[in-house]
């Protein structure tokens, strides 16, 4: 058994599987390149292993094997023998096994231990930094034969959404990887630890990727914050930039700022779609408590055709694995970050806190059944002990 002392250290080996397995998942989330299946392989090893010695509390094991294994697999009947294809159905259940594997590898760690839910926000800022040096050279440079290969290679769905986007009167290089929004974790647990560089990075990799929703998590944390801790300058500082923005670049601040009201193109077919599972549910009611399956697709106005995903991802993980699925996952979630919030050390403070901006964030597009999500959420559970052991 893998042992640790009283700072939390973690063996070297533990510490390179686990920054592998994030930052692999992170990197090539849509897995064009493979890189976050062969991740899965070293983890999977080190926690095969150690089965034998792996200490399993049966509450919170139980449930974790309701959520992750016996209900998506109930989903995945469910969606076959409603027509779904087979590999769509399949691939909207398989984010569910990566967690469970890392949830048998952090069972053999002392419980409470903060430093893989660490590890995963370290391992976004290959991300931020990856924004940081494509963005001026997709805005400089974009022909140039080396910019433009790359641009073209990065194109591909699998890696994000890369090109131009228009902000008012600019036209700026849209450089959003898949993985973007979780740079929002990693912004809270940096800042609230004092992190500020780290911090920094993080924020600069949302701002130039032009993610409206991550962006403006952000900045209400660092509002918050600044409010609870009674420091005016942050937010004086913070003030005196988006006036100056605003007086430089009008039309794309309102560009910005149309992403959290309702004359936002996205806003309004987000609406759309909530207005089309509406109607879903109120034709089968069934759906809403025990979902349509994995890899059914259902017409939305939002989309004008059947879809499987959409971006506000709460209400389409309700669509496919039902209430049943998701008050069960939330109820686990909210007692999660209540036992980190609560828990009086600073550290897993910033880890609650980090928690409940990414549940936030996820629901702003497809990726909260997504296997980097169900990671960072076990690595958050693992950080909560001991107070998940049973008899407590």
């Amino acid at each position: 058994m893998f042992s640790e002392s009283a700072d939390f250290s973690l063996p070297s080996l533990v510490s390179a599987t686990l920054f592998f397995l994030f930052a692999a998942n992170t990197l090539d989330m849509g897995g064009t390149i493979g890189l976050k299946y062969a991740s899965y392989l070293p983890a999977a090893i080190l926690a095969g292993t150690g089965l034998g010695k792996v200490r399993l509390e049966l509450p919170v094991s139980n449930f974790l094997m309701f959520l992750f294994l016996a209900y998506p697999s109930l989903a995945l009947c469910t969606g076959l023998a409603a027509g779904a294809d087979p590999m769509l159905a399949v691939s909207q259940v398989t984010p569910f096994l990566p967690p469970a594997i890392l949830f048998l590898l952090l069972r053999r760690l002392d419980p409470g231990n903060p430093i893989p839910y660490r590890i995963f926000c370290w391992s976004t800022l290959p991300l931020a930094v990856a924004v940081i040096v494509l963005f001026p050279l997709f805005l400089w440079i974009p022909d140039r034969a080396p910019v433009a290969n790359l641009l073209e290679t990065l194109s591909s769905p699998g890696f994000g959404y890369f090109g131009t986007r228009k902000a008012g009167d600019l036209d700026l290089p849209n450089t959003y990887f898949r993985a973007t929004l979780f740079l929002v974790p990693a912004f809270a647990y940096f800042h609230l630890t004092g992190r500020r560089f780290a911090a920094r990075v993080s924020f600069i990799g949302l701002v130039l990727s032009l993610s409206r929703a991550g962006t403006l998590l952000c900045i209400g944390l660092y509002v918050i914050e600044a409010l609870r801790s009674r420091k005016v300058l942050p937010i004086l500082v913070l003030a005196a930039g988006a006036a100056a923005l605003y007086c430089f670049l009008p039309d794309a601040t309102r560009e910005a700022l149309s992403g959290i009201t309702m004359e936002g193109e996205t806003t309004r077919v987000r609406l759309r779609h909530l207005d089309s599972l509406q109607t879903l549910f109120d034709r089968n009611p069934p759906a809403l408590l025990f979902g349509q399956g994995a890899g059914v697709e259902f017409f939305s106005t939002g989309a004008g055709a059947d879809v499987s995903n959409i971006e506000i991802d709460h209400f389409n993980a309700i669509r496919k694995f039902g209430l049943a699925w998701f008050l069960p996952f939330l109820f686990l979630f909210l007692r999660t970050t209540a036992n980190l919030i609560g828990g009086g050390s600073p550290e897993k403070r910033a880890i609650g806190i980090s928690l409940v901006l990414l549940f936030l964030a996820a629901g702003t597009n497809p990726v909260f059944v997504n296997p980097l999500f169900f990671l960072a959420f076990v690595a958050a559970l693992h950080a909560s002990g001991p107070a998940d052991e049973p008899n407590r």
